[in-house]
């Protein structure tokens, strides 16, 4: 602060003799008047501490998302799943949820990058982070939702391909009872197979005929298309053979 010291001495003029090196002292006056004699400090300038909105905006906007994304959402979601309270949604609505934290996600990577360049970047720093964390995670969402459907297509497949492989088995099977019926009995393993290979499988393999005792077994390779696989499909059919027993 600028300060000046106020004294109350006689007013006095100093003059220097410009023709001798004396000193001349003259008192024109003995009235008193006030004499400054001041001195000044180096005004101290206090900055305004900086402040950096688009960092603000990028932080708030970033944990905004990441709240939404990792606590909320997931939470919630495998907590129903898990108690039976929520089926699984169709996957446009799996694939639309994480939209809202992207927004969010989306413009605290914006703000945090024009924040970036402003001083201070802390804040900018910290919600452009983790705006793309959460834009990471949105990834991760979709490609896990995507490859369940994937997965659950395939099984809904599977399912399909088996129950129409089973009615072709049945089919075979009567083939093979229709030959017992005309023959008593039932054909060799060549013959079978000349009747049954004439049936494919959903998968084009042709189904296999097999002797067993009292019965036949009539087999589908499966999804692999390998016999004596862990996923054949196999029909076995067993006969009894009833006696009758003529009084005379």
């Amino acid at each position: 602060r600028n300060e000046r010291i106020g004294l109350r001495l006689p007013h006095r003029y100093i003059k220097m003799s410009r023709k001798t090196s004396s000193q001349h002292i003259a008192y024109t006056s003995r009235r008193e008047e006030p004499l400054y004699i001041g001195f000044e400090e180096e005004a101290k300038t206090k900055q305004k501490k900086q402040s950096n909105g688009f960092g603000t905006a990028a932080t708030f906007f970033g944990f905004l998302g990441l709240l939404t994304s990792v606590v909320t959402i997931p939470f919630l979601t495998s907590t129903m799943y898990t108690n039976g309270y929520l089926d699984r949604p169709p996957i446009s609505v799996q694939l639309a949820a994480p939209f809202f934290f992207v927004f969010f996600a989306a413009l605290a990577v914006i703000f945090g990058a024009i924040g970036i360049f402003r001083k201070p970047r802390f804040l900018a720093f910290v919600g452009g982070l983790m705006g793309l964390l959460v834009i990471a995670g949105a990834m991760g969402w979709t490609r896990h939702v995507v490859h369940n459907h994937e997965q659950d297509q395939l099984r809904m497949e599977n399912r399909v391909s088996r129950n129409q492989t089973e009615r072709k088995l049945e089919s075979a099977k009567k083939t093979i009872e229709k030959f017992r019926a005309e023959n008593g009995e039932f054909p060799d393993g060549l013959a079978g197979n000349r009747l049954t290979i004439e049936t494919k499988d959903s998968w084009q393999t042709e189904l296999r005929y097999e002797l067993v005792e009292n019965g036949f077994t009539i087999r589908s390779a499966g999804p692999d298309k390998k016999f004596e696989s862990d996923d054949d499909i196999v029909r076995t059919t067993f006969v009894k053979e009833i006696y009758t027993t003529v009084k005379n």
